[in-house]
């Protein structure tokens, strides 16, 4: 999939990775993302390796840009 140009994460670049669930393949399904020992987004990924949702988080709850990708390849911006 690629991306849209209007596509801007939430999720810091220097956030730490932290897989939570693999598909049998080995593939990312869900991970979230921490920096400074808060964590700050999470993403989940079709079993291609398409990524189909990210969110940002701040103090535990949702903050920023939420998105939902959608099968045809344009973003679905779910809140901002």
């Amino acid at each position: 999939m690629a991306m849209s140009r209007n596509y801007r994460t939430s999720i810091p670049k220097s956030a730490t990775e932290i897989i939570e669930q693999s598909f049998e393949n080995g593939g990312k399904k869900k991970a979230f993302y921490v920096l400074d020992g808060e964590k700050v987004g999470s993403r989940q990924w079709e079993e291609d390796g398409t990524l189909f949702y990210e969110d940002g988080i701040r103090n535990g709850k949702k903050h920023g840009r939420e998105y939902n990708f959608r099968t045809d390849g344009e973003d679905s911006l779910i809140f901002s």
